[in-house]
């Protein structure tokens, strides 16, 4: 791994950070829960990285962006040393699987429709929204029992034509 980071990132000191976290591989349909201040790092693959409300997205290596070293290290959690809790999900349809961290401010469904499948999300109580992520190149069709405001945020078109 630590080769691997280090062509990747070459000269960067966050590559050292291989050597103190734990490296774990999710399965499909696998997710994982961190606690806040613990550090971690996405190395590839498609994922969604859900956080409850905070203002701690602090950077220290192995990205090109703004590193803010001092104030990462400071807020840091390092008392959990055990491994992070892999959460397998459980059914609510037979395409919807349903993640709950351990805690109360939000949770995750996941939906795998075959071509040609519908099924229907309830309404979520409350003020919330909900947000869908639509994995790229995926063409969506939608049909609604009421009226339907959607908005949807992607790469700008022209982005690939400058390509």
């Amino acid at each position: 791994l630590v080769l691997q980071l280090e062509k990747q990132y070459p000269a960067d000191i966050g590559v050292i950070s291989a050597f103190f976290f734990n490296y774990v591989r999710l399965n499909p349909g696998e997710a994982l829960y961190l606690g806040p201040n613990e550090p971690h790092a996405y190395l590839n693959g498609e994922c969604i990285e859900c956080m409850a409300s905070s203002d701690n997205v602090r950077l220290a290596g192995l990205t090109p962006k703004h590193r803010d070293v001092p104030t990462l290290c400071f807020m840091l959690t390092i008392f959990n040393i055990s491994f992070p809790q892999i959460l397998k999900g459980f059914p609510l349809s037979p395409y919807i699987t349903r993640y709950l961290p351990p805690f109360d401010e939000f949770e995750i469904d996941s939906c795998i429709l075959l071509q040609g499948a519908s099924t229907v999300f309830p309404a979520i109580p409350g003020s919330s929204r909900d947000v869908l992520v639509v994995p790229a190149n995926t063409e969506i069709s939608l049909t609604t029992a009421s009226k339907l405001q959607l908005y949807r945020a992607g790469v700008s078109s022209m982005f690939f034509q400058i390509l």
